[in-house]
């Protein structure tokens, strides 16, 4: 069985959603894995290359200790979670939630997971 870990995502502006992003018509963005391979978490925000994300990936897990996950709810009443580093939302679950505990239940394994985990798999990967 793989083992839980970040790895990098190559995503088209137009597929952005509303982030920000570079002018290349290709920005590059953080997921975290889990042992079966189901999305956990996302980074909030998207990068211009690869090496600008596994930095951000770095000092995030540099940062996990002081790090706090925020349950919030969305437009239709469903619940998400937060990492925020110094007040700053760096990452989000990849999925909403109808109940609140599940939300938190999610957001504490990965808070939990990516304290352990490897270096970020710097394999791109197209959706």
């Amino acid at each position: 069985m793989a083992e839980p870990r970040f790895e990098m995502v190559s995503i088209s502006v137009a597929g952005l959603n509303g982030r920000a992003h570079s002018d290349s018509g290709w920005a590059v963005m953080w997921r975290f894995l889990s042992a079966n391979n189901r999305s956990i978490a996302q980074s909030v925000n998207c990068f211009p290359d690869g090496d600008s994300c596994a930095l951000a990936v770095e000092r995030l897990k540099a940062g996990l200790k002081a790090a706090q996950v925020l349950t919030v709810r969305d437009e239709q009443g469903m619940w998400l979670w937060q990492l925020r580093l110094g007040g700053e939302s760096v990452g989000v679950s990849s999925r909403k939630y109808r109940r609140r505990l599940h939300a938190v239940n999610s957001g504490s394994s990965f808070h939990h997971l990516a304290e352990s985990s490897g270096e970020i798999n710097r394999t791109r990967v197209r959706p």
